[in-house]
């Protein structure tokens, strides 16, 4: 187990030699994902049984905060806050506005003390990061690409000019080293990119999934690989 970590200059500091660090995640997993991590414990247990044990466990901590209740679970406490400011003859100087708050419980805390660091290589910071890809006719996660059809991808540092042939989100096939490019729907963000997918990919291929883009600073062609090699279907 590894946190991956890289250095950025601390603006706010003259030093030459002061950085700060920043986290880089290897991979965004989602509710939906963890529901399927779960599944692989125990084979007995059915995703619905899964997901209406998930929801009456929500729902029993929620309705204590809303009661005023500090709740305290072994992977997080959580516990109802109020923001405002209140004069002294009793009035709001602006709307009080009631928040929840979260610190990790004990069972997270020795956890991640078992966790190791990993600086990031200097040659890939900046450089885009891809983390997780859902192909939306399979509904899976980091395993299928079905050809012709719709995904999204999620990371950062992922933008790109759609215009320009050498950026976007490519297709590589790990026997042959082959490219095919995906083709952006709609708004493409850093964080999230939709794509139509090449109907001529070949299935039963694995491809590597790549995101190339410009540095505005130097001009640089950049690229990002997504961790997992997906397979055509």
């Amino acid at each position: 187990m590894s946190v991956t970590y890289r250095l950025v200059p601390n603006r706010l500091n003259n030093g030459d030699h002061d950085y700060l660090t920043r986290t880089r995640p290897t991979l965004k997993v989602s509710y939906e994902q963890l529901i399927e991590d779960m599944i692989q414990y125990h084979s007995t247990v059915t995703r619905s049984d899964i997901v209406a044990v998930m929801e009456i466990f929500h729902d029993v901590v929620a309705n204590h905060l809303l009661d005023g209740a500090f709740v305290n679970t072994p992977l997080v406490n959580l516990r109802p806050s109020v923001k405002g400011r209140i004069a002294i003859n009793g009035s709001t100087g602006e709307p009080l506005e009631i928040i929840a708050k979260v610190h990790a419980g004990s069972f997270l805390r020795r956890t991640m003390e078992q966790a190791s660091l990993s600086k990031l290589p200097t040659g890939l910071q900046g450089r885009p990061a891809p983390m997780f890809y859902i192909d939306d006719a399979a509904g899976q996660f980091n395993q299928v690409l079905t050809r012709g059809g719709n995904g999204q991808l999620h990371g950062e540092r992922m933008k790109f000019d759609a215009s320009d042939p050498e950026q976007g989100v490519f297709l590589v096939d790990t026997g042959n080293g082959n490219a095919e490019k995906a083709e952006p729907v709609g708004l493409i963000t850093g964080s999230v990119i939709a794509l139509t997918l090449p109907a001529t990919l070949v299935a039963g291929t694995e491809y590597e999934l790549q995101v190339r883009s410009i540095n505005e600073s130097n001009g640089e062609l950049r690229t990002g690989k997504l961790p997992f090699d997906l397979t055509a279907a």
